[in-house]
């Protein structure tokens, strides 16, 4: 089998087999994916060692970029390769003016939402990430597999369940919080 494999990957192959080719690795690594998110669902230890080291990111000035009123083409056309079927086919979207952040939001800045006097005289206050909890001291820690590190508040945030922030609390963060910490804006 292996030689044949081998045979197979020195000739040059056509657009048809190299769309089937394409199709069984993407399909492949979907599996990889879910086995990954599946274990770190269940709390099971590390399948394998991380493929780079955890680094503490550099957290720049947070800026804003203005997206005027456009029409963009999404989607893919016909013979242009591989594409996943909820990429067919192309076509035009009328996109309303916009401004979009220049990073992520940091595990830092969140806490300190969650934590802010609006968020917790809501009615129903905004509860952190499902993957986060408090340890005495106030030190937050975010599981990772069967680990709980502490929370590297330069990371972006992650875990965030729709039932957790629904729109209206995504709303009031991004214009009553990070609005009111940016003078740039």
């Amino acid at each position: 089998m292996v030689s044949r494999t081998q045979e197979l990957l020195s000739k040059p192959i056509d657009h048809k087999i190299a769309y089937f080719v394409q199709l069984a690795i993407l399909h492949q690594d979907m599996h990889n994916e879910a086995f990954a998110y599946m274990w770190q669902s269940l709390g099971r230890s590390p399948p394998f060692e991380p493929l780079t080291k955890v680094t503490t990111p550099e957290i720049g000035e947070q800026s804003w970029t203005h997206f005027s009123e456009s029409s963009i083409e999404a989607g893919s056309k016909p013979g242009f390769g591989f594409i996943f079927d909820n990429e067919k086919w192309a076509h035009s979207i009328d996109l309303p003016a916009f401004d979009i952040a220049s990073r992520p939001v940091t595990n830092g800045e969140y806490p300190e939402f969650l934590e802010s006097q609006p968020m917790q005289s809501e009615l129903k206050p905004v509860t952190p990430p499902s993957l986060w909890k408090k340890e005495g001291g106030g030190v937050w820690l975010e599981r990772f597999f069967n680990q709980w590190p502490p929370l590297n508040p330069s990371s972006a945030v992650r875990h965030i369940i729709v039932i957790q922030m629904p729109y209206v609390f995504a709303y009031i963060f991004m214009y009553a919080y990070l609005m009111n910490m940016s003078s740039a804006y």
